[in-house]
């Protein structure tokens, strides 16, 4: 914990964990780096197969990143993403999965992607955020973190 004298460094373990701190003043409560949440599959998909696919790549990939089975959870939100190209909730979660294999590049794509589809989806500006952040784009990342704190329209 950082007590008072102490300065933020951009590259300290407080890094990451500002955009949550930010988004836990809005959230009665965050748990886990993301909250896992009981995810139905999207609307657009209009096949009941289709949307149970969905659903069993994302969640496995969930309980991969849970697990902290990085690679293997990419690999699962890959093939969700494959089945509903315009699943929020996977091309978020699979950015988060890419923050923690230091794929920052690759997790600014995610997360960019995710807000092009919802430009309202605060968890995709949030880790938007912490991928801006981890390459050294400290102003972007902020201006991230403030669009994850807008309350939804």
């Amino acid at each position: 914990m950082m007590h008072s004298g102490q300065s933020f460094h951009p590259n300290s373990r407080w890094g990451i964990l500002k955009p949550l701190l930010l988004l836990a003043r809005r959230k009665t409560q965050v748990t886990e780096i993301y909250p896992v949440q009981n995810v139905a599959a999207p609307p657009q998909l209009h096949e009941s197969a289709s949307a149970d696919v969905y659903a069993n790549w994302y969640h496995q990939g969930e309980s991969l990143a849970n697990q902290k089975l990085y690679a293997a959870a990419l690999e699962s939100f890959d093939q969700a993403i494959a089945c509903n190209p315009e699943a929020t909730d996977a091309w978020v979660f699979r950015g988060v999965v890419l923050i923690y294999l230091q794929q920052y590049e690759a997790a600014l794509a995610s997360c960019a992607r995710a807000i092009a589809i919802d430009p309202n989806n605060q968890e995709a500006w949030l880790f938007h955020g912490v991928a801006l952040h981890r390459l050294g784009h400290y102003q972007r990342a902020y201006r991230s973190y403030d669009q994850a704190t807008e309350p939804n329209p």
